[in-house]
């Protein structure tokens, strides 16, 4: 929380690492108005067999696939974009970067069946998933027509000739529940996209599914458009 402060932390890092439950914790503090902790924990996980039994834990994305980079791109190549689009289609862009407060998000999540939360970033949605799956230790199976992203960013990224599952993708995050139904219905209750895109596999296989094609997802080397 933004109004804690190191020393009220530290009791708490004291008890964790008594319980052996962090294996690396690192803590930057940057001074600004207000004195923000932010605390990056990671832990041994348990085996996988135990953990995500195959078919038992789904994985719920929230949030719009590159969205907030489409509207940087958008920005970046407005004059270009113009002479291939109508006025009606791109003047909604900048929206797409008002998602929903991820604070509220995860709040609710850890409220209504979520176990576990990955946040996107630098590589998009490709690299989160790959991210998440080594995090957890297991193998996944997604759904690619399932992966939420908005017909602008499809446009947009056509015309730059970019794959949208591969751009910056602020603002979403995965989460695994057992309960996805439940997940969803309290996610749609914040009006926020949000949709059940696959599940965790005891197969370390990350399977990426479009149709009959399946193929596997692999690490992020960095983008070469980014460069």
């Amino acid at each position: 929380p933004e109004t804690m402060t190191e020393e009220q932390l530290r009791p708490y890092m004291r008890v964790a690492y008594e319980h052996a439950e962090l294996s690396d914790v690192e803590i930057v503090r940057t001074d600004t108005k207000l004195v923000t902790a932010h605390v990056v924990a990671t832990g041994e996980a348990e085996e996988t067999e135990l953990r995500y039994p195959d078919g038992e834990y789904s994985i719920v994305m929230c949030g719009l696939t590159g969205a907030e980079e489409t509207v940087l791109r958008y920005e970046e190549h407005r004059k270009m974009l113009r002479l291939k689009y109508p006025k009606h289609f791109l003047e909604d862009i900048p929206e797409l970067a008002n998602g929903a407060d991820m604070r509220t998000v995860c709040r609710q999540a850890w409220q209504n069946g979520a176990v576990y939360g990955y946040a996107c970033d630098d590589g998009g949605v490709y690299a989160g998933l790959f991210g998440m799956s080594e995090r957890l230790r297991t193998g996944l199976r997604v759904s690619l027509p399932d992966i939420p992203i908005s017909q602008k960013t499809i446009e947009v990224c056509e015309e730059l000739d970019i794959d949208p599952y591969q751009i910056g993708a602020g603002g979403c995050i995965f989460l695994i529940t057992p309960e996805p139904e439940r997940l969803l219905t309290a996610l749609y209750a914040l009006d926020t996209e949000a949709a059940k895109i696959g599940a965790l596999q005891t197969n370390p296989a990350k399977e990426l599914c479009n149709g009959g094609e399946v193929r596997c997802l692999e690490p992020y080397r960095g983008s070469a458009f980014l460069r």
